[in-house]
């Protein structure tokens, strides 16, 4: 048995968080190659006129993913919610939001339906654009709630079921390129086809994600009872920033549109669709890397782990700048092949879709640390700061772009990625050095975390148990601790007996199910006269309560010792979030 070092104690978030990472970036660029992939059979089957139709689409697009708002707020009440065990509230707010999600997105539907039209005009269309984006607003409308509800996929990982993401990601992907050459190539339905297309790969994409929440079991499910509407502006709060990142890429999408129209015309538009598309699935290293991030620290924060919150965020940062650097390097790389996926070489497109892949992909690695600190920032609760840059970010682009490619052309627009999110990094540096007086590049300077959040070292005591003897030496050590705490006698040797007990039975069940070697993280926090304690490990999932259930009247010493245990502490609560499992146990 031995303390906790940080390298250790690393170990178990650093695995957490890759076993998180594949799956955030590969839902996200799951998504995005679904457009992709959209744009080029639109170029190779419809024309260049209705990729640039499609393309005029994406300021709607982007409002959509206001949805974020409470679907990032949700999972950020949710995170806390298990970090401080709170299960019954997680369950509420999950469903209140889908809830909510289901009746908003049918509305926008209806609307979209409605007045598709007046949409195509007011984004710009003309001509036989028009008609175009009409037919594909058309098509597309009908699929908006199932767009918006496939969102609710971040929380599979609470459940520990990233098997049903991959899948509900794939299935979205090869339905979508089917049902586009069945209805746009061979029914010959044109814009409407894609459409459609879209909308039923999303909707039976959302259904294979919800069969994930129907089990009652579940640490997050769905039930109707119980919804929680009054903490719904709370989840908005948290989610602010996205409201104002979607407000700002909304902006953004609408000016770039306008401004590439008046310096280089239909052309750009077509190339700023394709330029939508590869900023998509780059920038899902970034956006992957941000979500992953955010799922443990949320967690951490509610559990006031000082250490594992920077453990995870410099990780995130560290791993997270390379994947960018190594993408930027094959998007400059491809510069010449990319755009002959599009468009014939000699064409103008050809030409300006060559010079962005050149000019734009550095923006990626810059994208990447605002991302993660925004979201650090967004899990403490800094609104203020969060805000600012959501919204800044897009805006300064939009703003550059408009100016500089009055004097250089398209290149202008696609410098202005780098530059403006090179201004916000300078923001957040100055937002840094008031906070800290200072600028430092230590993590826990940049990431603004406040002196009193974590528990006090004479507050907290953490080992790492390797086998039974260390399970059997640590009762006494918890006791002495809590004694010194002043924590009552009955308190302090509950304590220690409920460690032994737990932490005996992740060994017995866990570390001989594998050839893995395994630890069990013990953490011990003394808060307010209460004792909270932490227990985490890599094993095979073991669920204390689930064990509760095996219990018979024709033998009442099985489990004797859970039952105990759960009988005489205040609250006892088990998740396995990314294969890692977490218990807590408050006396």
């Amino acid at each position: 048995m031995a303390r906790i070092k940080k390298d250790q104690a690393g170990y178990v978030v650093r695995e957490a968080f890759l076993r998180l990472l594949p799956l955030q970036i590969f839902g996200i660029v799951i998504v995005a190659v679904n457009t992709f992939i959209d744009s080029l059979i639109t170029s190779r089957f419809l024309g260049t006129d209705a990729l640039a139709a499609i393309g005029l689409f994406s300021p709607v697009a982007s409002l959509l993913g206001i949805s974020m708002v409470l679907i990032t707020g949700i999972q950020i009440l949710c995170s806390k919610y298990i970090g401080t065990g709170e299960g019954e509230k997680v369950v509420s707010i999950f469903s209140t939001g889908t809830v909510f999600l289901t009746a908003v997105s049918a509305a926008a539907a209806v609307l979209c339906l409605l007045f598709r039209n007046g949409l195509a005009s007011a984004l710009g269309a003309g001509g036989i654009l028009h008609g175009l984006l009409a037919d594909y607003i058309l098509g597309f409308s009908l699929g908006i709630p199932g767009q918006i509800l496939f969102g609710m996929m971040v929380f599979l990982p609470l459940n520990n079921d990233m098997k049903r993401s991959y899948a509900a990601s794939v299935s979205m992907v090869v339905l979508d390129i089917v049902l586009d050459l069945v209805f746009a190539v061979v029914m010959h339905m044109g814009t409407l086809g894609m459409g459609i297309a879209t909308s039923l790969s999303n909707v039976i994409s959302a259904a294979i994600v919800y069969a994930g929440f129907v089990h009652q079991n579940k640490a997050v499910h769905l039930s109707l009872k119980n919804l929680s509407f009054g903490e719904l502006p709370a989840a908005a709060v948290y989610g602010l920033p996205n409201l104002m990142f979607t407000v700002g890429n909304t902006v953004k999408a609408y000016v770039l549109n306008g401004t590439l129209l008046r310096v280089a015309g239909d052309p750009a538009l077509a190339v700023m669709n394709v330029q939508n598309n590869i900023c998509a699935i780059a920038g899902a290293v970034p956006l992957g890397a941000a979500g992953a991030f955010m799922a443990l620290a949320g967690i951490y924060y509610g559990e006031e782990d000082r250490q594992s919150f920077v453990i995870v965020a410099e990780y995130a940062l560290r791993l997270g700048v390379i994947l960018a650097a190594c993408i930027v390097a094959l998007l400059m790389a491809g510069s010449s092949v990319i755009p002959s996926m599009f468009f014939t070489k000699g064409e103008a497109a050809w030409d300006i879709s060559r010079r962005m892949l050149l000019l734009f992909p550095c923006w990626l690695v810059i994208n990447i640390i605002i991302a993660l600190l925004m979201r650090a920032y967004q899990c403490q609760g800094q609104a203020k700061l969060v805000n600012i840059l959501s919204l800044a970010e897009n805006l300064l682009i939009a703003l550059i772009a408009a100016v500089s490619a009055s004097l250089i052309g398209a290149d202008g627009v696609w410098l202005a990625f780098p530059a403006g999110d090179l201004i916000c990094l300078g923001v957040t540096a100055y937002f840094v050095w008031k906070f800290c007086g200072s600028l430092k590049l230590k993590s826990e300077n940049w990431l603004r975390m406040s002196p009193q959040f974590g528990a006090s070292p004479e507050n907290c005591l953490e080992f790492a148990l390797k086998d039974m003897q260390d399970v059997i030496n640590i009762s006494e050590k918890v006791v002495d601790f809590c004694r010194a705490g002043k924590i009552a006698e009955k308190t302090a040797l509950l304590s220690g007996l409920a460690v032994e007990e737990m932490a005996g039975n992740v060994v017995q069940h866990g570390f001989e199910k594998d050839s893995k070697e395994h630890s069990v993280d013990v953490r011990i926090v003394i808060k307010e006269g209460k004792v909270t304690i932490r227990l985490r490990d890599d094993c095979k999932s073991f669920d204390p309560m689930e064990r509760l259930k095996q219990f018979t009247p024709d033998d009442v010493t099985k489990n004797i010792g859970i039952r105990m245990i759960v009988r005489m502490t205040e609250e006892v609560f088990y998740q396995n979030n990314a294969g890692i499992n977490t218990l807590l146990i408050r006396i």
